[in-house]
């Protein structure tokens, strides 16, 4: 109320001289504070920051923010998407905590931050959003790490992943390096090819999911992205059609060359030479109903193939003409 009521003096003392501006400055106050940016996300305080940061079980990102900046106000809608994508399926343990502290509220802390993290001086207005990664067992400042990429999901769930939770990237594959990575894989493996419509090394869930059976199973993703997109999967050129047809057209060759139809997103499993392709669908952003039915299938392991004339010689041994067997015994 006192700020406000310093302001509102400024606005008048000012105002004959400067009306159209006064006006507009004063329009923008009002509308930036009386606005307060809405969030699921913990906000965070000197008082409760040491317990939650350095004695909690999750690495943290961390947002220093103001409500009147307008580069945090168009961060916001990013901030939570990104914070319901870190959601691991389990109740109140995500894959990485989301905190905030407000800029204009506790400077003293956000200063501290920057100071001990030995960023060149305190953050300024002009600077915000700033987004620091905490990894687990971090006890000091000196230990967060700063995020200078672009403010995306894709880009901050990268930051997480590689950063904070040290999981090993899912690399892709493409029709033209399918036969490569065929060869290349223990051949007691099974092949899980993750079919989506954006580029990157692959989210949490699945990382996580590469890592888990990484001893059994050999992930790597497949991005259908139509013609006109860059590596990011944003469209630079060409029409929302061509782009859909282009994608279209990819998912028809990946499916001639597997043998079965493919769809986005899923999870195609190559069990082993010789057996059909395997084909699992789920909604986007449902990695961990993949990992319940990989279980309760048992599609970790490669099937076995029946015997036949034209495959046991492959196994080193030798079909015997039954009449030849059956006169040798007697």
């Amino acid at each position: 109320g006192y700020q406000r009521r310093q302001y509102s003096n400024f606005y008048s003392g000012w105002g004959n001289a400067y009306t159209g501006f006064g006006q507009q400055r004063r329009t923008y106050y009002d509308t930036s504070f009386d606005d307060i940016l809405p969030s699921e996300t913990t906000l965070l305080t000197s008082i409760n920051m040491r317990d939650l940061i350095f004695y909690g079980s999750t690495p943290w990102l961390i947002q220093v923010y103001a409500e009147d900046s307008p580069a945090c106000r168009a961060f916001s809608s990013v901030w939570e998407s990104l914070n319901k994508a870190m959601f691991s399926g389990a109740p109140g343990k995500p894959w990485v905590s989301l905190g905030r502290i407000n800029w204009g509220h506790q400077r003293n802390l956000a200063a501290w931050l920057s100071n001990a993290h030995l960023t060149g001086g305190e953050i300024a207005w002009t600077q915000l959003p700033v987004i620091y990664g905490v990894p687990k067992g971090c006890m000091e400042p000196r230990c967060f790490l700063r995020f200078y990429g672009p403010l995306t999901v894709p880009a901050l769930q990268e930051f997480a992943a590689a950063k904070l939770l040290k999981l090993p990237p899912v690399l892709s594959v493409s029709t033209a390096t399918l036969a490569v990575l065929l060869q290349r894989v223990h051949p007691a493996k099974v092949i899980a090819l993750a079919f989506s419509k954006t580029e990157g090394q692959g989210s949490i869930p699945l990382r996580q999911l590469a890592l888990k059976h990484k001893d059994m199973m050999h992930f790597a993703r497949v991005a259908i992205i139509g013609a006109g997109s860059n590596q990011k999967g944003d469209a630079k050129a060409g029409s929302p059609q061509e782009q859909q047809e282009a994608a279209a057209a990819l998912l028809q060759e990946w499916s001639q060359q597997l043998g079965v139809k493919v769809s986005v997103p899923s999870l195609v499993l190559l069990r082993g030479p010789g057996t059909v392709p395997e084909v699992l669908t789920m909604k986007p952003g449902e990695v961990q109903g993949y990992e319940e039915t990989i279980h309760a299938r048992g599609l970790m392991w490669q099937t076995i193939p029946a015997l036949r004339p034209h495959t046991i010689e492959h196994l080193g041994c030798k079909w015997w003409d039954g009449r030849r067997q059956s006169a040798y015994s007697r």
